[in-house]
This record gives C-alpha cells, structure tokens and sequence, in this order.
C-alpha cells in the first residue's frame, strides 16, 4: 500500500496557490492510486484577516522581511564602502572598466 504525506504550512489557507496545487496533486494521486492512504499535517483552520494570515503570521512575515532586507543593505554597503576591494574583484572577472561597473554616488 502507497502513502502519501501532504504537509501543509502556508498561512493563506483557501488563498494559497500553493494549497490548491497540492489538492489537485492529490486528487490525481488517489484516482491512480486507489488504495493508497493519504496522511496530513498541518491542515489546522487558524483565525484569519481576509487574505488568510493571522495576526501572529503577519508579524512574523514583517520581522523576516525587515530582517532579510537588513542583511542585503548590510551586504551592499559593505560593497560600496571596499571601492579598491570591488574594484580588483570585478577585475578579476575580466568585467571592462571595473571601476564603472560600481557605481559610487559620493564619488
């Protein structure tokens, strides 16, 4: 007997284009399996706003994207900051005028 576990994890619920791919996977996966068991976790309906995200969900997206975007303005300041350290690295990529390639605003 074949078993199938579908993990579902977005907050979107009825919303998420990745739930509703998963239901069509698995009603194609019980028609050519028949006698196959289907196990779920994470289906649980949690109080939503209109978009399917409860209030914890929603914060939690906002730390990681406030997070995420510290870390790439981090990272690219730390570039503009090391002019001669970008500069021998676009060089040794064999970029043409590797001192264009970074683009200095005080500069």
């Amino acid at each position: 007997m074949k078993t199938l576990l579908v993990v579902e994890v977005s907050p979107r619920l009825e919303f998420s284009v990745s739930r509703n791919l998963t239901a069509r996977f698995v009603e194609q996966w019980k028609r050519g399996n028949p006698h196959g068991v289907v196990g779920e976790i994470g289906g649980k309906q949690l109080e939503t706003n209109s978009e399917g995200a409860t209030g914890a969900q929603d914060l939690a997206a906002l730390v990681g994207r406030v997070m995420m975007s510290a870390l790439f303005l981090w990272g690219g300041f730390a570039n503009l900051t090391a002019a001669a350290q970008m500069d021998a690295y676009f060089s040794s990529l064999g970029l043409p005028f590797p001192d264009l390639v970074r683009l200095l605003p005080w500069r």
